[in-house]
Protein backbone atom coordinates (compact mmCIF):
# COMPACT_ATOMS: atom_id res chain seq x y z
CA UNK A 1 0.00 0.00 0.00
CA UNK A 2 1.72 3.38 -0.84
CA UNK A 3 1.09 5.07 2.49
CA UNK A 4 1.26 9.26 2.20
CA UNK A 5 0.81 12.10 4.79
CA UNK A 6 0.69 15.82 4.78
CA UNK A 7 2.82 17.35 7.32
CA UNK A 8 3.63 21.02 8.65
CA UNK A 9 7.36 21.98 7.93
CA UNK A 10 9.25 25.19 8.44
CA UNK A 11 11.61 26.22 5.84
CA UNK A 12 15.18 25.83 6.72
CA UNK A 13 16.10 29.04 5.27
CA UNK A 14 13.04 31.37 5.80
CA UNK A 15 11.61 29.28 8.51
CA UNK A 16 8.10 29.89 7.06
CA UNK A 17 5.80 27.27 7.78
CA UNK A 18 3.89 25.26 5.53
CA UNK A 19 1.95 22.31 5.03
CA UNK A 20 3.70 19.22 2.47
CA UNK A 21 3.02 16.24 1.37
CA UNK A 22 5.19 13.40 1.57
CA UNK A 23 5.42 9.99 0.77
CA UNK A 24 6.69 7.24 3.63
CA UNK A 25 5.49 3.67 1.02
CA UNK A 26 5.14 3.50 -2.52
CA UNK A 27 2.97 0.32 -3.88
CA UNK A 28 3.84 0.93 -7.63
CA UNK A 29 1.29 -1.46 -8.41
CA UNK A 30 -1.39 0.64 -6.90
CA UNK A 31 -0.19 4.03 -8.02
CA UNK A 32 2.11 3.45 -11.09
CA UNK A 33 2.22 7.31 -11.07
CA UNK A 34 4.79 7.94 -8.24
CA UNK A 35 7.10 5.77 -9.56
CA UNK A 36 7.45 8.52 -12.24
CA UNK A 37 7.29 11.59 -9.81
CA UNK A 38 10.42 9.59 -7.81
CA UNK A 39 12.24 9.35 -11.10
CA UNK A 40 11.60 12.91 -11.73
CA UNK A 41 13.25 13.51 -8.33
CA UNK A 42 9.20 15.05 -7.31
CA UNK A 43 8.55 13.07 -4.25
CA UNK A 44 9.42 14.30 -0.37
CA UNK A 45 10.80 16.99 -2.29
CA UNK A 46 10.34 20.56 -0.21
CA UNK A 47 9.45 23.69 -2.48
CA UNK A 48 9.31 27.15 -0.51
CA UNK A 49 6.92 29.26 -1.69
CA UNK A 50 8.00 32.10 0.49
CA UNK A 51 11.90 32.44 -0.24
CA UNK A 52 12.04 29.51 -3.03
CA UNK A 53 14.44 27.41 -1.23
CA UNK A 54 14.68 23.13 -2.02
CA UNK A 55 15.57 20.77 -0.84
CA UNK A 56 14.81 17.10 0.42
CA UNK A 57 12.59 16.20 3.14
CA UNK A 58 14.35 14.45 5.77
CA UNK A 59 11.70 11.25 5.59
CA UNK A 60 12.47 7.51 5.31
CA UNK A 61 10.48 6.02 2.13
CA UNK A 62 10.09 2.60 1.19
CA UNK A 63 9.26 1.66 -2.50
CA UNK A 64 7.47 -1.32 -2.84
CA UNK A 65 6.99 -2.94 -5.84
CA UNK A 66 4.71 -6.35 -6.42
CA UNK A 67 4.93 -7.43 -9.45
CA UNK A 68 8.86 -7.87 -9.79
CA UNK A 69 8.62 -8.88 -6.24
CA UNK A 70 11.44 -6.11 -4.84
CA UNK A 71 11.38 -3.24 -2.31
CA UNK A 72 14.17 -0.77 -1.79
CA UNK A 73 14.26 1.56 1.47
CA UNK A 74 15.45 4.96 1.95
CA UNK A 75 16.59 6.56 4.97
CA UNK A 76 18.02 9.89 5.47
CA UNK A 77 22.22 9.55 6.39
CA UNK A 78 22.06 11.75 9.13
CA UNK A 79 20.02 8.92 10.39
CA UNK A 80 22.77 7.09 11.10
CA UNK A 81 23.88 9.19 13.96
CA UNK A 82 21.14 8.47 16.18
CA UNK A 83 21.75 5.30 18.39
CA UNK A 84 18.14 4.70 18.13
CA UNK A 85 17.59 3.76 14.78
CA UNK A 86 21.08 1.78 15.01
CA UNK A 87 19.72 -0.07 17.32
CA UNK A 88 17.24 -1.01 14.82
CA UNK A 89 19.53 -3.33 12.90
CA UNK A 90 21.51 -6.00 13.49
CA UNK A 91 24.72 -7.83 11.26
CA UNK A 92 24.03 -10.68 9.27
CA UNK A 93 25.66 -12.41 6.41
CA UNK A 94 27.99 -9.36 5.68
CA UNK A 95 24.80 -6.90 5.87
CA UNK A 96 22.80 -4.52 8.29
CA UNK A 97 19.55 -6.21 8.56
CA UNK A 98 16.50 -4.72 9.58
CA UNK A 99 14.95 -6.38 12.83
CA UNK A 100 11.27 -6.50 11.69
CA UNK A 101 8.77 -6.78 14.76
CA UNK A 102 7.73 -11.12 15.40
CA UNK A 103 4.05 -10.11 13.40
CA UNK A 104 6.43 -9.52 9.82
CA UNK A 105 8.33 -11.98 10.10
CA UNK A 106 5.57 -14.42 7.71
CA UNK A 107 6.24 -11.62 5.17
CA UNK A 108 7.51 -12.71 1.80
CA UNK A 109 11.28 -12.74 1.69
CA UNK A 110 11.55 -9.72 -0.38
CA UNK A 111 9.49 -7.46 2.21
CA UNK A 112 11.83 -8.77 4.61
CA UNK A 113 15.48 -8.58 2.93
CA UNK A 114 15.88 -5.35 1.27
CA UNK A 115 18.18 -2.84 -0.02
CA UNK A 116 19.07 0.17 2.02
CA UNK A 117 19.99 3.17 0.66
CA UNK A 118 20.52 6.82 2.54
CA UNK A 119 20.49 8.66 -0.93
CA UNK A 120 17.43 9.53 -3.27
CA UNK A 121 19.00 9.47 -6.22
CA UNK A 122 21.02 5.64 -5.12
CA UNK A 123 17.98 4.41 -4.06
CA UNK A 124 16.16 4.98 -7.88
CA UNK A 125 19.63 4.08 -9.14
CA UNK A 126 19.39 0.59 -7.54
CA UNK A 127 15.50 0.67 -8.91
CA UNK A 128 16.86 0.53 -12.23
CA UNK A 129 19.31 -1.70 -11.79
CA UNK A 130 17.40 -4.19 -10.52
CA UNK A 131 14.99 -3.95 -13.32
CA UNK A 132 17.83 -4.39 -15.57
CA UNK A 133 18.85 -7.49 -14.04
CA UNK A 134 15.14 -8.90 -13.69
CA UNK A 135 14.72 -8.09 -17.23
CA UNK A 136 18.43 -10.02 -18.33
CA UNK A 137 16.59 -13.01 -16.52
CA UNK A 138 13.35 -13.33 -18.49
CA UNK A 139 15.26 -13.21 -21.49
CA UNK A 140 17.39 -16.21 -20.31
Amino acid sequence: MSVGEHIDFHCPSCNSLQTVEIWRSINTKENPELKTELFEGRINVFHCLECDFEGSLPVDLLYHDVEKQFCVQFFPFEWVLDENFIKRFHFKDGNAILILPEDNLNLPAYLRNFQITFNMNEMIRYIIFLEKVLQTDKEI
